[in-house]
């Protein structure tokens, strides 16, 4: 028996992952600014420094289409274990190969 993942499943487990990213991220921005270790010199766009807003959208943003392609991947491939598998062993026997050479 296989218990296919559904969209919205996939959806708000990638909204909880980024939920707790940019959380995580946000408090070590602050951290990390506080200490000095992230100045205002460090400027993302012309005339402004680098601020929490642009640290949370790349927490977010990234784990929303890593748990779209998930569930790509977990939809329309039968074995998606097996599937990872052989690319792992595909890409160490390669590298092998390489490496013999």
């Amino acid at each position: 028996m296989t218990n296919k993942l559904s969209f919205k499943q996939s959806l708000m487990a990638g909204l909880w992952a980024a939920i707790i990213a940019a959380v995580i991220n946000a408090i070590l921005f602050f951290i990390y600014h506080t200490a000095g270790v992230i100045s205002d010199t460090i400027f993302v766009q012309p005339g402004k420094p680098l601020s929490v807003i642009p640290v949370i959208f790349t927490s977010i943003i990234p784990a929303l289409i890593a748990s779209m392609v998930f569930f790509l991947f977990e939809k329309y491939t039968q074995k998606l274990l097996h599937f990872v598998q052989c690319m792992w062993l595909w890409q160490h026997h390669f590298f092998i190969l390489l490496r013999k050479a």
